[in-house]
């Protein structure tokens, strides 16, 4: 979810259905499907830093989707950092993501970075593992 935009998963695990759900209860966003096929959720591939900037790991989604948004491109060596948590300028990444952190870094973002190795080898990622409010 990005300021404006709501982009919505569309796999195996989702559909269109939720499309007029998310719809009613985001009525102030756009909301936007993207199909996701080379993985089974859409966070997996890439997820809202914050200032425009969404991560992504080209090897599993097209960022032709987010036209309008700086991308920046995850290699899939570190594709669970596609996955990150995001708040006020403030954004956490999984350890070892030595790209992502120094890209966000550059970029004016504080960055923190957990050990989520366990979690990653059962195939959970930080969003998996957070509530945010």
């Amino acid at each position: 979810m990005t300021e404006s935009r709501v982009f919505v998963g569309i796999s195996k695990v989702s559909n269109v259905n939720s499309l007029e759900y998310l719809k009613a209860i985001f009525s102030d966003k756009e909301i936007v499907p993207v199909k996701v096929e080379k993985t089974i959720h859409l966070k997996t591939a890439c997820s809202y830093a914050g200032n425009n900037i969404i991560l992504l790991c080209p090897t599993y989604i097209n960022s032709k989707i987010f036209k309008g948004y700086e991308i920046v491109e995850v290699p899939k060596n570190e594709f669970f950092a596609a996955n990150c948590l995001a708040k006020n300028g403030k954004v956490v990444i999984p350890e070892k993501s030595n790209r992502a952190l120094s890209t966000l870094e550059d970029k004016g973002f504080e960055v923190k970075t957990v050990d989520i190795s366990e979690f990653i080898l059962a195939e959970g990622s930080l969003t998996c593992l957070s509530i945010l409010h």
